[in-house]
């Protein structure tokens, strides 16, 4: 909650405590009278926890470690949901460090293990479903992949409108509102600035949390074609 509130201060004084409990939860895993899968799944939060997190204030390196501790844990959970939030974990991760290709690849995979459960229209698998092409999409926009980053946009709308509502499942922000937004970053990457000036100023985000409003710290963009998304 204080993530999503915007206080990474606090997080970041908390991160070393909450992964030190992380790995006590993988040790107690270890023995056969405890709840394997949950203390598993706690720790693919609390290392996603850190991966966004580190992310987000430009320490890179440190969040694909914890991204791909949270992959490690999330195969012992066998859980789809679990799953697919460490993949997001990961993509964010390499968002920040790079390669983009590999970014899409994670988000790809979310996907095939969340499909059952979204065909279902279970609204935790149907918002990390969903949320995945649409961080997906901002990879494609800094490969300079205008078809790719179209087409996961769709993908991640058409997800939003089977949930119907900008909610916050497994703290996704995920819903219509969050597709726009990461519209709108997919084409600032592709240099499609009147678009973002024109739309831009017409996405309400006051009833998200407050991390999903904040935009991205800049950074070096190719040139692009005209058009947008």
């Amino acid at each position: 909650m204080d993530y999503q509130r915007g206080v990474l201060g606090r997080v970041v004084d908390t991160l070393p405590s909450l992964i030190e409990t992380a790995q006590q939860l993988e040790d107690v895993a270890s023995h056969p009278t405890n709840d394997t899968r949950a203390c598993w799944a706690v720790s693919v939060r609390t290392y996603h926890l850190a991966a966004t997190t580190l992310s987000k204030i430009g320490e890179a390196d440190l969040a694909w470690i914890a991204a791909e501790c949270a992959m490690h844990a999330a195969d012992q959970a066998d859980d789809p949901l679990v799953l697919a939030s460490a993949a997001r974990a990961g993509t964010h991760a390499l968002l920040a460090v790079g390669p983009f290709e590999d970014a899409l690849n994670r988000g790809s995979t979310a996907a095939d293990w969340l499909s059952p459960q979204v065909a279902g229209s279970d609204p935790n698998a149907l918002s990390l479903y969903g949320d995945a092409p649409s961080a997906d999409c901002v990879a494609a926009a800094r490969l300079q992949d205008r078809r790719t980053a179209i087409e996961l946009l769709n993908r991640a709308h058409i997800a939003a409108e089977q949930l119907g509502v900008d909610a916050n499942y497994w703290q996704t922000g995920f819903g219509s509102t969050n597709v726009q937004l990461h519209r709108l970053s997919a084409v600032l990457d592709l240099e499609d600035v009147d678009y973002v000036v024109d739309r831009g100023p017409g996405v309400d985000v006051d009833h998200l949390p407050t991390e999903r409003g904040v935009s991205p710290p800049d950074r070096p963009r190719s040139r692009a074609q005209p058009g947008s998304p």
